[in-house]
C-alpha cells in the first residue's frame, strides 16, 4: 500500500489548470522513478503496489516542494485462507524533493 502526497508550487496551478497537474500524470511519473530505485528488486517492480492513495496540495510560495510517500507492508489471505504478509519492500521515505 502506497500513501503520496504531492507538494506543488503555485506555478504548477496555472488559470487553465486550476486543480494543477492531473494525478494520473504525476503518480505514473513518480512510480516509474521508484521502479528504478524503491521496487528494484521487487518482482513486477511498481506493480506490487495493490492499494494506492494520492493527493495533491499547493505549497505556500515560500514551502518546500516535493512529494511526500510512505509505503507500508500489505497482508493477504489466499485462496486457502492461509495468511500471506506480501514482503516485496517496506519502505519510508519522507520527502523526496523537486526543486
Amino acid at each position: 500500500m502506497a500513501n503520496v502526497t504531492f507538494l506543488l508550487p503555485a506555478d504548477k496551478y496555472p488559470k487553465d489548470l486550476p486543480y494543477g497537474n492531473d494525478l494520473d500524470n504525476l503518480c505514473k511519473r513518480l512510480f516509474d522513478a521508484l521502479s528504478k530505485m524503491i521496487f528494484s528488486d521487487a518482482r513486477g517492480k511498481d506493480s506490487c503496489v495493490i492499494a494506492l492513495h494520492v493527493m495533491k496540495t499547493k505549497v505556500p510560495p515560500n514551502g518546500q516542494s516535493g512529494v511526500a510517500i510512505e509505503i507500508l507492508p500489505v497482508v493477504v489471505y489466499t485462496a486457502a485462507k492461509s495468511k500471506q504478509v506480501i514482503r516485496c519492500f517496506i519502505a519510508r521515505i519522507a520527502r523526496i524533493h523537486t526543486g
